[in-house]
């Protein structure tokens, strides 16, 4: 049911469960100081989409490729990544 409920693996709510609330505590923590991989992008990636507001995550996937090929980064980050931006803006 919870698995359900949070839309979450049944496997990643029993190892939420088995740990500690101090445990707990200290991931949740840790999750809001994480740096994203494509922070050092942002500026880009949200200049692109103000100029391009219908521009889709594939595309700046695409266009990330392009100018930065040593980047990897799937295409799923890059649509969460998308996804958080245009929020924040």
């Amino acid at each position: 049911r919870i698995a359900r409920k949070l839309g979450i693996s049944r496997t990643t709510v029993y190892k939420y469960l088995e740990k500690s609330p101090q445990e707990m505590a200290e991931w949740v923590a840790s999750t809001q100081t994480r740096k994203k991989k494509l922070d050092a992008y942002e500026l880009l990636i949200h200049t692109w989409l103000t100029e391009y507001p219908d521009l889709s995550s594939a595309q700046v996937h695409d266009w990330l490729k392009e100018r930065f090929p040593t980047l990897r980064v799937g295409e799923s980050t890059v649509r969460s990544y998308v996804k958080a931006l245009r929020e924040k803006y």
